[in-house]
């Protein structure tokens, strides 16, 4: 199915709507600074201590909402500007709702700085867009150059103070056409890892493509071996990390899933070899 960055918006746009407290949230970033890494499995991160002694830091990697082109033929493409790039439909729109609503009540920990409540952060990030090939993406332009999007206009979409107009990303310009897969999952992974690792102090929730979400689930869910692993619309992978202070500094353990996945919307199936 077909699923770009701006799928991505209207998804996250709804969810946002539902959750009333304040709360600096991120699209795809909370203006994070690309940061050197250690590997990408340990992921350890080291910030100022200030005066705090430790905590937990949350980050949500969420499935973005089912689109308006599921099952209305093929024509469909002809009458739309953009067929790479349907917007949410009309149900998922309700369910966004509810979905922000399920968060807010039932998280048990709130999506904003860890450190001080600020205004709402909503960034947009290019490494979290769809697989950019075409097993991935059914219907693309011509030149594979001009996706269409105005990032101008969707930051606009929001609420006034609420996007970052000059967000720190971790990827300057959209993927280059014809991707690998592997390199797509590194992508990725590789996004997660240092938005995470610019923003330790606050909890975060990514709206991210199904594989972007399978890689998260995968990489730290140890039930994920030999299986192969389902996002549904809306399905989330949910980690928790602990921060120690070690000297002037906190130290990051290992993510660790906190839900097992299939309550959060995730299936799992044994993976079948010929």
């Amino acid at each position: 199915m077909l699923s770009t960055l701006g799928e991505i918006l209207y998804s996250f746009h709804k969810i946002v709507s539902s959750l009333f407290f304040s709360l600096p949230l991120s699209l795809c970033s909370m203006s994070a600074q690309p940061r050197d890494l250690n590997s990408p499995v340990e992921m350890a991160s080291a910030v100022k201590a200030d005066q705090f002694p430790g905590y937990f830091q949350h980050v949500l990697t969420m499935h973005h909402g089912g689109q308006s082109d599921e099952g209305v033929g093929w024509l469909w493409t002809t009458r739309v500007p953009m067929p790479w790039d349907a917007p949410l439909a009309d149900a998922n729109q309700i369910k966004a709702l509810d979905i922000g609503k399920k968060l807010h009540n039932e998280l048990g920990f709130p999506i904003h700085e860890v450190i001080s409540i600020a205004l709402p952060t909503v960034s947009m990030e290019y490494g979290m867009c769809e697989i950019l090939n075409d097993v991935s993406l059914w219907h693309y332009p011509t030149g594979c150059d001009s996706w269409g999007f105005d990032i101008k206009e969707l930051e606009a979409s929001f609420p006034p103070g609420i996007a970052d107009l000059v967000p720190h990303q971790v990827y300057k310009e959209m993927p280059q056409w014809g991707e690998s897969e592997s390199g797509a999952r590194d992508r990725y992974l590789h996004t997660n890892h240092s938005l995470v690792d610019g923003h330790p102090q606050e909890n975060l929730l990514f709206v991210n493509q199904g594989e972007g979400v399978k890689v998260m689930a995968s990489t730290y869910w140890k039930e994920a071996s030999g299986r192969e692993i389902r996002p549904d619309y809306f399905g989330y992978a949910h980690l928790k990390k602990q921060l120690v202070r070690n000297g002037n500094s906190f130290t990051a353990d290992r993510f660790r899933i906190v839900v097992e996945t299939d309550e959060t919307g995730i299936e799992r199936e044994l993976l079948h070899h010929a």
